[in-house]
């Protein structure tokens, strides 16, 4: 594989007519398949006009064949793969936290699409975005960033912002069914960090005080820096979640309240036994730090993560294939991957 990373960004509309920006990271192999495909129609063109007779006389008229005629084949950002039909290898849906946007959590986009061939898209939740979190935290004069922090939170309808999550979510799988319909995957998953974890729990069945009811459209989960019980999940929220889902945090990734990291373990420690759970602890991340910035051994630790449990699923499901109604239990096919796996600065990685 090359080294490149394609990325296109899109503005698709949610049913209430708001926009919603997305960034696609398009893997090599179908942006390779994309370029033959327009240079052989290019010469294709060049080969009917050669044939062609463009006489004064004729019903044709020169202005019918400009440039305009041919932008669907152009590398446009409108344009790219619209009538093409390809199989990728997964698709990777990503929720970005509170403050965030689009541009978040490249690594794992660009990770994704090189190394899985993933087509990777990241969502902007414009509701509780990087602009409006900015413009509310310069409202605050506290000179104590944590204080800072936590009244700029204040000023977000959390109700209101996860039911436009959601909104936006909806907005990608219709865009990918009308706009892209040609288009397929060999598996589906969502990430989330943060307050894009919680989606992602939500959206994997997870109760929540809002009552929104997720709609458990992928195969499976990823949840960085989730929240535990609070506000929003109550006790025995996470016991619907049925999906293979994995949480990681850092041994320094604390709470907006200043709590410890162990609060972020109380979804898994919630989940059910043999349901394939992952919980991943990595010495020394920050939240920050799972964002992408400033620690590259904490990103490198994230993409091996994510690595090892989409190959782990896709062993145990041929295991489930070429054992068909053994007795072996999830537990003890856990048991045996937990004895294979080594990521560097993992300090804890449980399963269940």
């Amino acid at each position: 594989m090359g080294n490149k990373v394609v990325c296109q960004e899109y503005n698709i509309l949610r049913s209430d007519s708001q926009e919603v920006k997305i960034k696609c990271y398009f893997p090599d192999i179908f942006v390779e398949e994309q370029q033959e495909k327009m240079q052989y129609e290019k010469a294709q063109r060049k080969s009917s006009s050669r044939n062609s007779s463009f006489s004064r006389n004729s019903s044709f008229s020169r202005n019918s064949f400009s440039r305009n005629s041919f932008s669907r084949f152009s590398f446009s950002r409108n344009s790219f793969g619209t009538d093409t039909s390809f199989l990728f290898n997964g698709l990777l849906i990503v929720s970005h936290t509170i403050g965030g946007s689009c541009d978040g959590l490249p690594y794992i986009g660009e990770y994704c699409s090189k190394s899985k061939d993933w087509l990777v898209i990241v969502m902007e939740h414009q509701e509780s975005n990087a602009t409006l979190f900015k413009s509310y935290y310069l409202k605050e004069k506290s000179f104590n960033m944590q204080k800072r922090l936590r009244a700029t939170m204040n000023h977000f309808d959390f109700n209101e912002c996860y039911q436009a999550r959601f909104l936006d979510l909806d907005a990608v799988f219709c865009w990918l069914h009308e706009n892209r319909a040609g288009w397929s995957f060999c598996e589906k998953a969502f990430l989330g960090h943060g307050m894009g974890a919680g989606t992602v729990m939500i959206e994997s069945g997870a109760l929540n005080t809002y009552n929104i009811v997720g709609k458990d459209r992928f195969d499976y989960y990823v949840a960085l820096s989730p929240d535990g019980k609070g506000d929003i999940f109550l006790e025995n929220a996470w016991q619907n979640i049925t999906k293979p889902l994995m949480s990681i945090t850092g041994t320094a990734d604390n709470t907006i309240d200043g709590g410890s990291y162990t609060k972020r373990l109380e979804a898994f420690e919630d989940m059910k036994e043999g349901t394939h759970k992952w919980s991943a602890v990595i010495n020394g991340a920050t939240y920050m730090h799972l964002v992408g910035r400033g620690s590259a051994s904490c990103r490198n630790a994230v993409c091996l993560l994510i690595s090892h449990f989409s190959e782990s699923l896709s062993k145990n499901s041929q295991n489930q294939n070429s054992t068909n109604n053994s007795t072996m239990n999830a537990s003890s096919t856990s048991d045996k991957t937990k004895s294979t796996i080594s990521v560097p600065g993992v300090v804890s990685l449980k399963m269940k």
